[in-house]
This record gives C-alpha cells, sequence and structure tokens, in this order.
C-alpha cells in the first residue's frame, strides 16, 4: 500500500530543507554583497566561513534531494518501507523532522 501522507511530508520537508541549503549556500556572497554597499557592519566572510557554509549548504542540498526521493518511492507499493526508512535515516542525519515524521509513517503504512 502507498503512503500518500509519509510522501507529502518528505515532499515538504525536503523541499523546505533544499531552500534553507540554497539559502545556507548564499548566506556569505549575500553578507559580504551587503557589507559592501554599507548596509551592514562587521567583517566580511573570510575564506574559511565560505567554504565551511558552502560544504554545509551542499550537505543540506543533496540529502534532501534523497529526501524528496525517498518521498516519491513512498508512492510505489513496493518500495514504500525501502522509501520510509531512506526517509528515517536521512532525516534523523540532516534533523529533518518532517523527513522523520514521513518515514515512520511509511514504515508503518509498508506493514499493511
Amino acid at each position: 500500500m502507498e503512503s500518500k501522507i509519509g510522501y507529502i511530508l518528505a515532499l515538504i520537508g525536503g523541499i523546505a530543507f533544499l531552500i534553507a541549503g540554497i539559502f545556507v549556500i548564499s548566506l556569505p556572497y549575500i553578507g559580504n554583497y551587503m557589507l559592501m554597499k554599507g548596509w551592514a557592519s562587521g567583517e566580511p566572510f573570510d575564506a574559511t566561513g565560505k567554504t565551511i557554509t558552502l560544504i554545509m549548504g551542499i550537505f543540506y542540498v543533496v540529502i534532501n534531494l534523497f529526501i524528496i526521493l525517498a518521498g516519491f518511492m513512498m508512492k510505489n507499493p513496493q518500495k514504500v518501507n525501502t522509501g520510509g526508512a531512506l526517509a528515517l535515516i536521512l532525516g534523523i542525519f540532516s534533523f529533518n523532522v518532517l523527513a522523520v515524521v514521513a518515514g515512520i509513517i511509511g514504515i508503518a503504512d509498508a506493514k499493511k
């Protein structure tokens, strides 16, 4: 049996955190632009700060693309358990509460 609620929650959580990952990637550039224009005060991002935020942003983008994929897997009745487990593991790994709930619901729906 497919898991519609698990699919929807994984899709919402994946897209929301995907947007957050893209924002994290762009954060140093937005901050440095605001400093150059005089809209903000403080120190610009150095190379280490840019590297760390870039790695974190890419991590979130990749993980949440897989969470979205897991959501689509939950629409297929033969792959509901796999999609639920994938969403659960990746949701725990990336602190995405919606993906964790979607994974639990997907696994529970696979048992029906």
